[in-house]
């Protein structure tokens, strides 16, 4: 019997600081597993003030995440397919790979300065899906850490969100809470994440743990 795959979207965030020598065989051993193991998932790659090679290597890689024409992924049907199973296995060589292009998200992170300043380049890059902004950390390499009411952060996150909607790409945002999604969503971020996955893990022991002792 053949093993299906998680279908709920799973994000996977790599933190990067000079790893030019090994990254390559590095993320080729991720992709690896998210493909095998996730219908739909992003790989986010974050530049944590590489001063080697690390970017560009980066860049050369997004190449490996797409199908023709995007990109040089050598093409097969794997485990991640069902080994042609799948329905998207069965719709030929050419709708095969639209639907992995579609589906495998290659987004970049943008919580620094150098991606700041190429902002525009990194968005329109053929293969990149959108853009992540890490605010906390964006603020800091701006030298205004957590500030996010000075007007050199919101004019920031306004250049980030407009270089993504000139082209055509998911401009996300990582928020603390349900009310600055929502606040963000009137700004026009469209695609919030909410919290982080252990933070709704521990409120939910810590309220379970507060039932026991009440009741």
């Amino acid at each position: 019997m053949l093993q299906s795959k998680e279908k709920n979207f799973v994000s996977c965030v790599i933190y990067l600081h000079d790893e030019g020598e090994r990254i390559r065989e590095f993320l080729g051993l991720v992709c690896g597993v998210m493909r095998e193991n996730f219908e739909k998932y992003e790989i986010v790659c974050v530049d944590d003030g590489c001063v080697d090679d690390t970017v560009e290597q980066v860049r050369e890689i997004v190449s490996y995440g797409k199908y023709y024409p995007l990109g040089d992924r050598g093409f097969a049907h794997g485990r991640g397919s069902w080994y042609g199973q799948a329905d998207h296995a069965k719709l030929g060589m050419t709708g095969y790979m639209e639907v992995c292009n579609r589906e495998c998200l290659l987004i970049p992170q943008c919580e620094t300065l150098g991606a700041l300043e190429h902002i525009e380049e990194i968005a329109a890059l053929e293969g990149v899906d959108g853009i992540f902004i890490g605010p906390f950390d964006l603020s800091i390499a701006m030298g205004i850490p957590g500030q996010f009411d000075q007007q050199a952060f919101r004019e920031a996150l306004v250049r980030i969100r407009n270089a993504c909607q000139r082209a055509g790409k998911f401009c996300m945002i990582y928020c603390p809470s349900v009310a600055a999604a929502q606040a963000r969503v009137k700004e026009g971020f469209l695609h919030p994440t909410v919290s982080t996955s252990y933070s709704y893990f521990l409120n939910a022991l810590n309220q379970a743990a507060s039932e026991v002792l009440e009741g």
